[in-house]
């Protein structure tokens, strides 16, 4: 009976240990799903020329994006005042690759728009919305190949995903996915256009992108003063706002 009594509890202790190491890796499965990266997209100096070959100076001063250790595309991107620009380059790229925008611009997760570049340079559009929204714009994409190197550029207007009087500091959701073959790397981001989690014009030279209580934008100046630009307030004598609103990303002020 005792030897009865020790392999019943032998027993139930290997089955306390499995469960602990299952739900340890379903914890680890979950948190490694929803990891994501930040990158900030720069305003680039001038609309790069959309010919594939990815050549221009400007795109030494895009964003670059990490998709994997494992992966050999190099992808950067910048923004302009119409949409986001980006630059791809490979080595030894098979045509049936392709690479997949996913962007999200909504609270709603399953809102999602969809570009696919292939590299021998099709190109697919496809828009998944709980609320019907027009096909704005469109997207545009070359691709060129030089021996065993391949490149493309990729421009998406802001109109094509429904953004509208875009401000630095906005941000979106960009899943972003290569595929070569069976093989798949990917990496999902938190793209903010030109800054992260700071105020547009904080000294006022751009009052557009601010809001005023009533009237009362004219009381509010951008001025030089001992070298520096700052907010010279003529007092109304009563209550008065100035207000800017930002997306911000948690932990990244």
């Amino acid at each position: 009976m005792a030897d009865l009594r020790s392999w019943k509890c032998w027993l139930a202790l290997v089955w306390l240990v499995a469960f602990a190491l299952l739900s340890s890796g379903e914890g680890n499965q979950q948190t490694e799903s929803i990891a994501t990266s930040r990158s900030t997209l720069p305003i680039l100096p001038s609309s790069p020329i959309l010919d594939g070959r990815v050549i221009e100076p400007l795109w030494q001063q895009a964003s670059t994006f990490d998709l994997d250790d494992e992966s050999t595309l190099q992808v950067r991107a910048g923004i302009d005042s119409t949409g986001i620009w980006f630059a791809l380059k490979g080595k030894n790229v098979p045509r049936t690759a392709c690479i997949i925008f996913t962007f999200r611009v909504t609270d709603e997760f399953e809102n999602a728009d969809e570009f696919t570049l292939s590299a021998d340079g099709s190109k697919k559009f496809r828009r998944l919305r709980t609320t019907p929204l027009p096909h704005q714009g469109d997207w545009e994409a070359k691709v060129a190949r030089t021996g065993t190197e391949w490149s493309a550029e990729v421009f998406i207007p802001f109109a094509t995903l429904g953004l509208k009087e875009v401000k630095q500091g906005d941000a979106v959701l960009l899943d972003l996915q290569w595929q070569e073959g069976k093989e798949k790397w990917g990496k999902q981001f938190h793209c903010y256009f030109g800054r992260m989690n700071l105020l547009s014009s904080p000294d006022l030279s751009d009052k557009s992108r601010w809001s005023f209580s009533g009237n009362d934008a004219q009381l509010y100046e951008s001025v030089i003063e001992e070298g520096r630009r700052v907010i010279r307030l003529k007092s109304p004598g009563r209550y008065s706002t100035m207000s800017q609103s930002l997306q911000l990303h948690p932990n990244a002020v």
